[in-house]
């Protein structure tokens, strides 16, 4: 691996032109413009590896090849397939001599060295591909990868690239004199961020390499090997050596492609794809078992999960890209990856071949049809006879390519190994047309889709040039975006990352959206919702709110909607922001409390029944409002004020009816329930007025799950079943166990039996509704009851009838009972159905309220048998008109069409109401009488202590005086009561931990800080993620999703996942984080790489405030953005994120904003009904600070044991640690003098001896210095307002911006031109521009040291420091010009 460590300058010009034998005339231009170019040899240390013991090769008996692999050995696979034949090598079972051998090798072992290197590079004040741009030079800023202009897009004139390139949305600069556009990974990051690799640099080590195969005839390799070979079979394009994946190429036109990878088969004719024998349509993306094809413009590309990738344009022109992980690991055509083109020709025999033609003969397929195998290729000879027509009008033609525009790209990309292949082909192909050749055309595409890459963008097609036609609203591009601007990621800017992997083609217009093939603007874009398209304008409903497709994306109102709350056969509950959660207890728990105004009470009780323990069953519930209580029973009998009622009832607190055969409706201020009949089920639903005023089994309705366990004292318990005690009406009532009941693990029996009658939910009767709810949790749900079930009881029912009354209330009744699977008899001409109306279904509504029945709940279904569209049910249990229903006055029935008076109005009965005339009354008085509404004695304790609390009952017994409990035998002031949490006591005044609030116990309830506090997002394996509002789900996605991104593009935060075994289990391959201009990307095995170059944690970057460190088994990332990564490399990745990004972001983790209910939004931002179609919108489409130590959480890992510390990889006392001054490491007791004082360094702190005066001030800074405001520090008059920190409280950037950013400001205040600095002549008056510049060079022989002195040279190593204080150059035997 190559790491610069250090770099030093020599300058020297550069003019002399290049030799390359015929090449000479043509490229003299090309070295005539470079000497133009300002550059600069560069002296760097690389650590390289050396090879030490050789590579050792052995033959042992095969059952002992295990031993050996103990000891480092490898199997040599390429020996065993020349021994033992066939493609796998395998040897026999035995041989008469015993054990057959098996040969293997030992790799060689290397060690790290330090050598020198001389480079190319621009120098100082000279920029841009080839050093022609002074730092001076002005463009224009834009926000697109490619110099674009868009509608909305920010923009800047007039601006240097490098300020540009420090915009956060900066992402290319178009240079106003030449035109040219760079992108703004040319530019070094401020800090010591690596710049993006470039040149002999970016050749030397590459994330990953490209071989290609164009024109039937042409190949460059995977090290950059340009050649020629005209074969006319089968050959192997290229090929992992262990066998698991190969790429053959058969000629022909097109040429045929056969990939295998491990057990996959896909080929390639032209556009025609099949994977397995199954064909792919033309255009239309394919993942299945890690093999992707997707089409980019032209090309269809092919990509598994083994590191390699295949792209074809279906007319000959073939790419094969291959990782960095499989560097010295693939062989054929396109060669051994190693970064050493010399061995290119490694033919299949293990030699290198001298020709192209001997090279490319040996990786030939055998046809299995000796009649149709075909002959060896020859080494071809010269194209053009030398000085004929043809060969002046190929130069004519592929001489443009050492021309302009080609030559902005010259220093990125050689373009010697394509000029040589269009001189080749022209020749072949001839070119008497207008345009050239297509196989020269597709030479100098494929040249410039390489300096795309290198994000250097070249735009060279015009007429009679290879011109390419596109339809309306369309251009030609030779690196269209993987990620096109679309209508499906309307909204959203092109990332960097998305001209990457680079493709011709025709791509829309900048302003225009891709949509069906088309090109539209944005205000044309349809909306995407449950796979349904809808056009601009269309609405839907999205529960209480409303969206309006606007622009591509659902703009929707944002109104509180109410909340619902589910308890499912006594065991399940759904919390009213949507947490699931299972228990059995018989018990009598609360289900709803509301504690801020005592306005309602719902409890529910459950009782033991029979079948596999425990289980409980639901039977009864009760509600309490102001004026009235009432008890439903699982039976159908309901009791309210203690009496039995028949229905409908009605009165002014609330109200009970039957709204169909299987519930009863009750109905109350802001509340509503269903209780089931048929089976066990309550379903409370409460209006926003209750939202962040409930507790309960059903949770704190505020839309955040993680305190959905908040107890009645304040805090929030873990466990389940702690947070179920801390409801139980009675004490009386058993303590749950903290062992959570697990039924399909207790009983495995049941487990197959469960598994086999729960499929039922992925089948036919529920495929309608599929892509509408998310069925697992109601599989879990499901498996828990059959698992769990008692004998001869049929348990499937109430878990499929849970998932089908979600699926009505999203529009999708489905049809799924029968006669013999969970049927239901329905009587008096009513009919099943999923989705009725709870209200005005019967003769008894209506006489209750008439046509107005159940105000607000026209959306709610209820299933059961009710009557048909258009008739009621009258009291007799029959289905008829409503006009026929009987009207009820005092108690007696009148039948239609009677008359009655009430008071001074005439009656007549209607419909079952009676409908009655408006004429003005005298005014009556009405006297209740003398009711009172008494209390009874209550023993109050400290379970009762609260303003609202409940008592054990009435007793005429002992009770405490007023204003004391009862506690521990004896009567206190409720003061003194403990609060309770996580089954333990707390005393008053003891404090618990809340995320970043401290909770204080005050008379019996936890009072908890309300500090906004960090959120952090969870993506473990298997696959689980819970989002920055705590919403749990499941997604199994094996492919690149976006777990974070902020709004306004500051950061992105991406994961790739690839499946781990056999068991469906994804694991997380790769994260990227993108923070602005910087890519860091964290590769599992692999270095960190930042911006491409790898990096070894810890890393600090002052520029941008990025920080990376190894803490344990994980690698964190910090930013001062507010943003935190931790990966353990494997299936953990957690992303923290501070208060300020709250509702900022989006993305796999939600968006922050403290709602977990709509965490599920897609990528358009409209809410997705199942976790599958929300991952899959966010599919990819292309040293810690010690301020943050006490953010992060605890970690497992490699730590120094207690009381010893890590210095150098090793855990030394801290009494031996180090000192530091002026960034030189003391060791300890070492003496140096710090102003007039003298320290000694102890235990790694500088102990300094006291003064008797104190030290005398230090000299004012120079004239040429600028003296900071805190500190006492001068810094160089040139670091003033340069953008970066350089006196450490930032007074050196408070500046009068009185000149452009072009100009330089004089320290009198006068703006000269930027290019004045240090150019040896005075602009400025008082001459500051020349202030502070490098000192001019030693006179020879002088000898230069670091520090910019000079010393004779007789001073050089003679063992003497005379350079000054830790300056060593002189003894080191370093100079510096």
């Amino acid at each position: 691996m190559v790491r610069p460590v250090r770099r030093r300058w020599r300058w020297r010009w550069h003019g002399r032109p290049m030799d390359v034998g015929i090449m000479a005339a043509v490229l003299l231009c090309v070295a005539a413009e470079a000497a133009n170019g300002r550059w600069c040899e560069q002296t760097e240390q690389v650590t390289e590896e050396e090879v030490v013991t050789p590579r050792r090769e052995d033959a042992v008996p095969c059952p002992s090849v295990y031993q050996y692999s103990l000891a480092g050995w490898r199997v040599d696979r390429e020996r065993m397939r020349q021994v033992y034949g066939g493609e796998r090598g395998v040897p026999p079972t035995s041989t008469q001599h015993g054990a057959a051998l098996c040969y293997i090798y030992r790799p060689a072992e290397t060690q790290t060295v330090v050598r020198n290197r001389t480079v190319r590079a621009c120098c100082a004040g000279w920029s841009g591909p080839r050093c022609t741009e002074a730092e001076g030079s002005l463009g224009r800023c834009h926000a697109g990868w490619q110099c674009q202009d868009a509608p909305g897009a920010r923009n800047l004139s007039a601006v240097s690239m490098a300020e540009c390139c420090r915009q956060p949305w900066g992402h290319s600069w178009r240079n106003s004199s030449s035109a040219l556009c760079f992108a703004c990974s040319h530019q070094p990051l401020t800090g010591d961020v690596p710049a993006a690799p470039r040149g002999p640099t970016a050749r030397h080590r590459r994330p990953a390499a490209s071989c290609i195969a164009w024109a039937g005839s042409r190949y460059r390799s995977f090290d950059g090997r340009h050649f020629s070979f005209q074969g006319e079979c089968a050959y192997s394009l290229a090929a992992s050596t262990d066998g698991t994946w190969t790429i053959g190429i058969a000629a022909g036109s097109p040429p045929v492609l056969h990939m295998t990878f491990g057990l996959d088969t896909v080929v390639a004719r032209g556009h025609n794809v099949s994977v397995n024998g199954v064909v792919v349509p033309e255009g239309r993306p394919h993942l299945h078992g890690g093999i992707s094809v997707t089409w980019i413009g032209d090309f269809v590309a092919v990509e598994s999960g083994l590191g390699v990738r295949l792209k074809s344009d279906g007319r000959g022109m073939v790419y094969v890209t291959v990782s960095a992980e499989l560097r010295g690991g693939t062989r054929g055509l396109c060669g051994p990856y190693n970064d050493d083109p010399t061995d290119d020709f490694l033919r299949a025999g293990g030699d290198v071949a001298p020709l192209a033609a001997s090279f490319g003969n040996s990786w030939r397929i055998p046809d299995a049809d000796l009649e149709l195998s075909c002959s060896d290729a020859v080494e071809p000879g010269p194209g053009c006879a030398m000085g004929s027509a043809a060969q002046q009008a190929a130069e004519a033609v592929c001489g443009t390519l050492l021309t302009d525009p080609f030559r902005q790209c010259h220093d990125v990309v050689d373009p010697r190994g394509f000029y040589e292949a269009c001189l080749e082909l022209h020749c072949r192909d001839g070119g008497t047309g207008p345009s050239p050749p297509p196989a020269v055309c597709d030479t100098l595409g494929a040249y410039v889709r390489d300096c795309a890459q290198r994000r250097a963008y070249i735009e060279w097609r015009r007429p009679g040039l290879c011109e390419r036609q596109c339809g309306p609203g369309q251009r030609y591009s030779d690196c269209v975006s993987s990620c096109p601007a679309s209508c499906m990621a309307a909204g959203t800017a092109e990332e960097g990352h998305c001209r990457d992997d680079c493709a011709s083609g025709c791509e829309c217009t900048p302003g225009l959206l891709l949509e069906r093939g088309g090109c539209i603007p944005q205000s044309s874009c349809p909306c995407l919702h449950r796979g349904h398209l809808y056009t601009p304008g269309q609405s839907i409903r999205q529960r209480c709110n409303r969206c309006t497709c606007r622009g591509g994306r659902w703009i929707c109102t944002q109104d509180r909607c109410a909340a619902e709350c589910a308890v499912l056969g006594g065991l399940h509950y759904v919390t009213f922001d949507r947490r699931r959660f299972s228990f059995p207890g018989a018990c009598e728990y609360t289900l709803v409390q509301d504690f801020m105004e005592g306005t309602l009470l719902i409890t529910a009780e459950q009782e033991a029944c029979g079948g596999l323990q425990p289980l409980s069953c639901l039977r009864a519930l009760s509600i309490t409002v102001p004026g009235a209580s009432a008890r439903l029973h699982s039976t159908g009998e309901v009791v309210v004020d203690g009496h039995t009622v028949l229905l409908p009832f009605a009165s002014a607190a609330l109200s009970v009816r039957r709204a169909s055969s299987s519930f009863l409706l009750l109905q109350t201020f802001g509340a509503h329930l269903l209780w089931g009949l048929d089976t066990p089920a309550a379903y409370i639903t409460l209006q926003p007025a209750f939202a962040n005023k409930v507790r309960g089994l059903c949770g704190t309705y505020n839309w955040d799950q993680r305190d959905d366990f908040a107890t009645p004292v304040g805090d929030v318990e873990a466990g389940v079943t702690a947070f179920a005690n801390k409801y139980r009406v009675s004490p009386e009532c058993p303590v749950l166990s903290p062992i959570p009941f697990e039924p399909c693990s207790t009983y495995a029996p049941q487990r197959e039996l469960a598994a086999a009658a729960c499929a039922i939910l992925h089948g036919a009767p529920f495929q309608p509704c599929h892509h509408l709810v998310d069925r697992e949790p109601f599989h879990q749900l499901c498996l828990y009851d059959v698992c769990s079930c008692p004998a001869a009881k049929q348990c499937l029912c109430s878990a499929l009838a849970a998932y089908a009354r979600e699926c009505a209330q999203e529009g999708a009744a489905l049809s799924w009972r029968n006669e013999s699977f969970c049927g239901a008899q329905c009587s008096g001409g009513q009919v099943y159905q999923e989705c009725s109306s709870p209200c005005g279904r019967t003769c008894a509504d209506l006489r209750l309220d008439g046509a107005s029945s159940c105000p607000g709940l026209d959306d709610t279904c209820v299933s059961g048998c009710s009557c048909p569209q258009g008739l009621v049910l009258d009291d007799g249990g029959q289905c008829i008109a409503p006009d026929i229903c009987p009207c009820q006055h005092s108690g007696e029935l009148y039948p239609a069409g009677s008359k009655i008076r009430q008071g001074c109005n005439a009656c007549v009965c209607t419909a079952g109401t009676w409908s009655c005339t408006d004429a003005p009354c005298p005014d009556a008085a009405f006297c209740p009488g003398d009711l009172v509404y008494a209390f009874g004695s209550c023993l109050r304790t400290c379970d009762s202590a609260e303003p609202n609390g409940t008592c054990a009952g009435i007793i005429d017994g002992c009770v405490c005086p007023p204003g004391t409990v009862f506690l521990d035998e004896r009567c206190v002031p409720p003061e003194e009561c403990p609060c309770q949490h996580n089954g333990r006591l707390y005393h008053p005044n003891d404090t618990i931990v809340r995320d970043c609030n401290t909770c204080v116990c005050r008379r019996q309830r936890w009072h908890c800080g309300t500090e906004d506090c960090a959120g952090t997002c969870v993506a473990t394996g298997d696959p689980h993620y819970i989002t920055f509002d705590g919403r749990a789900f499941s997604f199994l996605g094996d492919c690149e999703y976006v777990l974070v991104r902020q709004a306004d593009g500051l950061f992105t935060v991406t994961a790739e996942n690839v499946p781990c075994g056999t068991s469906g289990v994804t694991c997380t391959k790769s994260v990227v984080v993108e923070l602005g201009g910087t890519v860091v990307h964290m590769l599992r095995g692999r270095d960190v790489t930042v911006n491409g170059v790898s990096v070894r944690p810890p890393k600090v970057y002052s520029g941008n405030g990025l920080t990376l460190q190894r803490a344990g088994l994980f690698l964190l990332l910090l930013s001062r953005m507010g943003l935190a990564v931790l990966w353990d490399g494997g299936t953990r990745v957690y992303v923290r994120l501070q208060p300020q990004h709250r509702g900022r972001v989006a993305g796999l983790c939600g968006n922050f904003d403290r709602d977990a209910e709509n965490d599920l939004s897609s990528r358009q931002g409209v809410l997705e009904p199942s976790a599958e179609l929300f991952g899959n919108s966010w599919r990819n489409l292309g040293l810690e600070l010690p301020e943050h130590c006490d953010t992060m959480s605890c970690m497992e890992g490699c730590f120094c044991p207690e009381g010893t510390v890590l210095h150098e990889g090793s855990c030394i006392d801290p009494a031996e640690c180090p000192c530091f001054w002026q960034g030189i490491a003391f060791p300890d007791s070492a003496a140096v003098q710090q102003g007039c004082r003298n320290c000694t360094c102890t235990a790694g702190l500088w102990r300094c001896a006291p003064t008797a005066e104190p030290c005398p001030a230090q000299p004012h800074c120079h004239d040429s210095e600028f003296a900071c405001r805190s500190g006492g520090r001068c810094v160089p008059g040139a670091w003033l307002c340069d953008n970066e920190d350089d006196c450490g409280d930032g007074s050196d950037e408070v500046c009068a911006p009185r000149c452009a950013p072009h100009q330089h400001r004089c320290a009198d205040g006068q703006c000269v031109p930027w290019g004045a600095r240090c150019d040896g002549l005075s602009d400025c008056g008082d001459g500051s521009d020349e202030r502070g510049c490098p000192p001019p060079p030693c006179t020879p022989p002088q000898f230069r040291c670091a520090s910019g002195r000079c010393i004779p040279r007789a001073h050089v190593c003679d063992g003497e420091l005379d350079c000054g204080f830790a300056d060593d150059s002189d003894e080191a035997g370093e100079w510096y010009p």
